[in-house]
């Protein structure tokens, strides 16, 4: 339950969330989120199939239309500490496997890949 509201905190507002899971209420366009973060929700461990079934069916189109305008706008991503898009000198990105947030290795103080799990400041709290 936690993670579906996290899931739907990610593509719409945190009062239709709450209603969505507490009372089984539809999302609609209106409680959309006008800006996605199309990196953070199509990567396959966001699972976004298994949010579906909290919005109507209108509301589901609106959403996967707006995922496929923004991918095929070959958007830039968005450094999520340093909010910067594009690369840093062709700077490296690494992904937090909680929140799956994208981030410079400048940014988290890293130079090469890390071993195993990756999570982000925020995820740890630091």
């Amino acid at each position: 339950m936690e993670a579906d509201s996290w899931r739907l905190q990610q593509l719409v507002t945190a009062e239709a969330a709450a209603a969505a899971l507490r009372t089984g209420t539809k999302c609609t366009n209106d409680d959309l989120l006008s800006d996605i973060d199309v990196g953070r929700v199509t990567d396959e461990r966001f699972r976004m199939a298994d949010v579906e079934k909290y919005f109507e069916d209108e509301a589901w189109d609106q959403v996967m239309t707006q995922l496929n305008i923004q991918m095929l706008a070959d958007i830039e991503w968005t450094c999520h500490l340093c909010n910067s898009t594009g690369n840093h000198a062709g700077s490296k990105w690494v992904q937090c496997d909680r929140c799956l947030a994208w981030l410079h290795y400048a940014c988290v103080g890293i130079s090469r890949k890390p071993r195993g799990k990756f999570f982000c400041c925020k995820c740890t709290g630091n």
